[in-house]
């Protein structure tokens, strides 16, 4: 009689460890189908975010303010206006991974002319930033500088003050645009 009392035991615990087990399973399943129908439908939209920092600026309204727009101004010129036969695939990959879908061919097209210049010509673009800001009407960040061509360490002719207009998408801070806006005064 206690062998069948110990076995009866022994089937009842047995039980209550697979009950146990499939509870669990049952109830990390019954999660992760919450947290995937939760991200699913509650995605929030993955902005850039700016590896140098001059300013602190705020990702938590979808437009974003004018000084996050300033600093995604301030890294993509580093990137579009400094380049040489060197740095200029590196440039491009960068550029091209940021851009937004819409904005992918022109400045493919662009870097590529660049590109073709610096490698046959031997030049090597210099920017130097003078001021950056955000005008809120146009929805650009607006980067004013020097831009010097050199070819070595001597310049081609004469450095030019110049103003460029970068706008973004304000959902992701993805590129979506470069304006030459001429040579400032």
């Amino acid at each position: 009689m206690s062998d069948v009392a110990q076995n009866s035991d022994d089937v009842a615990k047995a039980r209550r460890k697979i009950n146990g087990w499939i509870f669990i399973v049952i109830l990390s399943m019954i999660t992760n189908v919450t947290l995937a129908i939760g991200t699913i439908f509650n995605d929030p939209p993955v902005k850039h975010v700016p590896t140098r920092t001059c300013k602190e600026y705020s990702l938590a309204s979808k437009a974003g303010d004018s000084a996050y727009y300033e600093q995604l101004a301030y890294e993509d010129s580093l990137l579009f206006f400094n380049m040489t036969a060197d740095t200029v695939g590196l440039s491009a990959r960068v550029l091209l991974r940021r851009a937004a879908p819409t904005a992918h061919t022109k400045l493919k097209a662009w870097i590529n002319d660049q590109a073709k210049e610096i490698k046959t010509k031997g030049y090597k673009f210099v920017f130097f930033q003078s001021d950056i800001y955000f005008d809120a009407p146009t929805q650009l960040a607006i980067v004013r500088g020097v831009q010097e061509i050199r070819l070595g360490s001597r310049p081609v002719g004469d450095p030019k003050e110049v103003l460029y207009g970068f706008r973004y998408k304000p959902e992701t801070g993805q590129l979506l645009d470069i304006v030459d806006l001429g040579e400032s005064k």
